[in-house]
């Protein structure tokens, strides 16, 4: 076993034999957010990496002391970069969003800072579940796609209370736990708090998921970029992709108004934006529903049309979108009780109770 005061890429040297294990000094954040941040020492074995990007490196591992299997999340700390990923998901408590179990520092030999987030683990995302079912040809079923979107839209109205706007929602960052089908968004490197009339970059989050108003260039925007995204994701489980599939910011809004038109200019006032229209080539208009599967209910198109406003004011509150009936009718009466399968073609099976 390594010894936790050991150059800590020793986590990343034990990939090559995962029945290995290493010890760390990690901190536990309190319930509720009350009280210290509590020390615990935990082993981590049978690691395996997970995946790689931007951000750092995510690997799987077993916690030996609680018999937990865990994402471990790597981030370099640059001290150029504000890095708000760990006071915000320290944060957030809620039955939507990935929760942090650990987290702790390390530095490497050459004095490079890495933080590290133990977070609990799931094996599946949408994205993967899109792809399966894209491959195969097979939509999602009705139920599970509504059910998916109201847990995204709860965690989201939570999120926004405290004005925190995610700033990277898609597929990916969207985790789902394949046996009970729950949802919890994850991947808070991207996230603000947005103070009034406070000045951020624009040029954030994925294209083919990112608001008007920030691929328009606006620098002042409100936690609302986040349901455009929603309203995006929400269609690529209907279609199986993105549906707007742009080249670039401006070609993604080119996407975007041959679907929804071009924005008003009470719109372009309220995305506090200057944009030439003419600098737009639009040549043909596909409306929404011509696009959308032909068994799309109204209402669900009734809800992407009011999350897929121009005007940040005007696209629909999370809660209030939690509450659209078609939504809430579909749920509310009702217990699921999920079998793990690779697809979600049939509708789930209903427990009573």
């Amino acid at each position: 076993m390594y010894d936790k005061q050991i150059n800590l890429t020793a986590l990343y040297i034990i990939i090559m034999f995962p029945h290995s294990g290493v010890t760390f000094r990690v901190m536990a954040p309190p319930e509720n957010n009350q009280g210290e941040d509590l020390p615990f020492l935990a082993t981590f074995t049978n690691i395996e990496k997970l995946g790689k990007g931007s951000f750092g490196t995510v690997c799987s591992a077993l916690v030996v002391e609680t018999n937990e299997t865990v994402a471990i999340k790597r981030v370099k700390q640059d001290a150029s970069y504000k890095n708000r990923e760990l006071d915000i998901i320290k944060r957030l408590k809620h039955q939507n969003i990935v929760t942090l179990k650990y987290f702790f520092f390390e530095t490497t030999s050459t004095g490079i800072l890495y933080l590290n987030l133990v977070m609990e683990c799931f094996s599946d995302d949408l994205y993967k579940l899109i792809k399966r079912h894209e491959k195969t040809r097979q939509p999602i079923h009705m139920s599970y796609v509504k059910l998916f979107t109201y847990q995204m839209l709860r965690a989201l109205a939570y999120v926004h209370s405290f004005n925190i706007a995610h700033r990277d929602l898609k597929p990916e960052n969207a985790l789902v736990n394949g046996n009970t089908a729950v949802l919890k968004l994850c991947d808070w490197g991207s996230a603000k708090v947005l103070g009034p009339n406070e000045r951020s970059i624009s040029y954030i989050c994925s294209r083919h998921y990112r608001a008007p108003e920030l691929c328009l260039g606006a620098t002042s925007y409100t936690p609302s970029v986040d349901l455009w995204s929603a309203g995006c994701i929400l269609c690529e489980l209907l279609l199986g992709h993105p549906i707007f599939l742009g080249r670039s910011s401006k070609d993604q809004m080119i996407k975007v108004f041959q679907i929804l038109n071009c924005p008003t200019a009470n719109d372009i006032i309220n995305m506090k934006v200057i944009v030439n229209l003419n600098d737009y080539r639009v040549r043909r208009l596909t409306p929404l529903r011509q696009l959308l599967p032909p068994n799309t209910p109204d209402n669900i198109i009734n809800l992407i049309c009011r999350l897929l406003k121009y005007s940040p004011n005007d696209r629909i509150k999370p809660l209030a979108a939690c509450a659209h009936h078609n939504l809430a009718c579909s749920l509310s009466s009702m217990t699921f009780s999920f079998q793990r399968t690779r697809k979600m073609t049939h509708e789930p099976q209903v427990a009573n109770g």
